[in-house]
């Protein structure tokens, strides 16, 4: 029974440094946010904050982990089945994982001088494992073009979410994520019919 109870005070002073960093950076730049104001807006001591973060980059790091990680689970439930000749499954996931955590996804990628670049990178590795994996060796007439599909794709892909999240969302996430699959699997010519 002491372990349960210690085991959610770390995970509740954890989440506390997490979510004051989050706030933080919705306002100051990474390198302008200090220890002592991340422990200020979470409610602990300095001492506390380094006993398990050793500076503001290993909460970040840490963050940008657990996002990877769910990203990962989501993507691992997902067969081939149909998936290659319609990805709304795919996009339907993505969209599902981002809404569980919007505000933190939005602020990361948003954050004054924050590198999001390496938050996109981790998810673009992510989603490129997953579709090397359930993708037939046979779908393509050869890897070299699968490749060249693969990374188009997922830069297209990664860098419409960035800029959903960089500007004010005029459409849902849901919206974006349909006109995704169908600009994925039709290209042009398939929002051009749709709108």
């Amino acid at each position: 029974m002491a372990d349960t109870k210690i085991d959610r005070r770390i995970l509740k002073t954890k989440k506390a440094i997490r979510t004051a960093l989050i706030e933080l950076l919705t306002t100051q730049t990474r390198d302008s946010i200090s220890i002592t104001s991340i422990a200020k807006a979470a409610h602990i001591t300095r001492k506390t904050f380094y006993i398990y973060y050793a500076n503001v980059q290993d909460v970040i790091a840490e963050i940008e982990a657990d996002i990877v990680a769910t990203f990962e689970q989501a993507l691992n439930k997902i067969t081939i089945g149909d998936h290659l000749e319609d990805a709304h499954l795919i996009f339907e996931t993505l969209t599902q994982v981002i809404n569980n955590d919007f505000y933190d996804y939005k602020t990361l990628v948003t954050a004054h001088n924050l590198d999001d670049t390496n938050l996109i990178r981790k998810i673009t590795d992510c989603l490129k494992k997953r579709l090397i994996k359930i993708t037939p060796s046979d779908y393509f007439n050869n890897e070299q073009t699968f490749m060249l599909t693969v990374n188009y794709v997922l830069a297209g892909i990664m860098s419409v979410y960035q800029e959903w999240f960089r500007n004010s969302q005029t459409i849902s996430i849901e919206v974006l994520s349909k006109q995704l699959n169908t600009l994925t699997m039709s290209g042009v010519a398939g929002i051009l019919s749709t709108s």
